[in-house]
């Protein structure tokens, strides 16, 4: 398997540089790694090294289900690969020399990229091919990471025992994800794939209230976890889509997270910021 990257790094560095991590959304692509252009503009001008990962289409068998399973795994293996490649020195970065610190590596994952956020921090998924295992993929290099549309349960390997956000599960996807994380969904989108109404034939576009909430509310409660509803967006807006406003208040907010949790400076609270003019929900538990 052949991963194509994008590394985006400041014109000028004198310092040891965090590292983020960007994965696109959907099935496959030629292109993902040149997508998210506003998210390397901000994070570089703050100092920090985003490397854009190309997840290309799995193996093709004409079983869908299969393929889907194949893409699940694929995924997640291709951040280990680049981490293992960062760690080992054997990444090719172009004509960048400064050093890069590896104790500061975030991630953020639009849609499947979100998925794969989960899965690389420590989410429990089980194999649709066979509902009686588990697979996780979890790196502890990754310090801090950012959802953008993640899924609720029943998607891509996701379970939660309560399918309701008015009752506690001790059973769930996300549990025991135990570093910081901001989920970000756009109000259009919270309850699955807009415009989708056959479900029998997409049956991971819910139509449940709040269904792309439940990874925020099963993480563990330990005051770092942070959720923005954004206004009338939908799953598109969310990602590639979106507005130049939305996309500046994405790449703002999620890079002041970082700065916090990997730079060990700036002031949590200024995500969701309630002077940024999209005027986004802000949530902290």
């Amino acid at each position: 398997r052949t991963i194509a990257m994008t590394v985006w790094f400041p014109e000028q560095y004198d310092e040891l540089m965090p590292v983020i991590i960007v994965s696109h959304g959907g099935m496959g692509s030629i292109n993902g790694h040149r997508q998210f252009l506003h998210l390397a503009k901000e994070y570089t001008s703050n100092g920090y090294v985003s490397i854009h990962i190309n997840h290309p289409t799995s193996k093709t068998t004409g079983n869908e289900a299969q393929e889907l399973a194949f893409h699940l795994w694929d995924r997640p293996s291709d951040v280990i690969a680049v981490l293992n490649a960062l760690e080992n020195d054997t990444l090719s970065l172009g004509p960048l020399t400064a050093s890069l610190d590896l104790n500061s590596i975030g991630f953020i994952g639009h849609s499947l990229g979100a998925y794969t956020g989960h899965a690389v921090v420590g989410g429990r998924f089980v194999d649709p091919t066979n509902s009686n295992a588990e697979w996780g993929f979890h790196d502890e290099r990754i310090k801090a990471v950012v959802l953008l549309s993640p899924q609720g349960f029943d998607a891509f390997g996701s379970f939660d025992e309560e399918h309701s956000l008015d009752m506690t599960s001790s059973l769930n996807s996300w549990q025991d994800i135990n570093i910081p994380s901001y989920c970000l969904v756009g109000e259009a989108e919270k309850d699955g794939v807009a415009g989708v109404s056959d479900l029998t034939s997409c049956p991971e576009c819910f139509r449940l209230i709040d269904w792309r909430l439940f990874p925020f509310y099963r993480y563990p409660l330990d005051g770092t976890r942070y959720l923005s509803i954004i206004p009338m967006q939908n799953h598109h807006q969310m990602g590639e889509g979106g507005s130049d406003e939305v996309k500046e208040f994405i790449s703002k907010n999620s890079r002041l997270f970082f700065d916090f949790y990997l730079k060990s400076e700036g002031e949590a609270d200024k995500i969701g910021d309630e002077n940024n003019s999209v005027g986004a929900i802000k949530y902290n538990r």
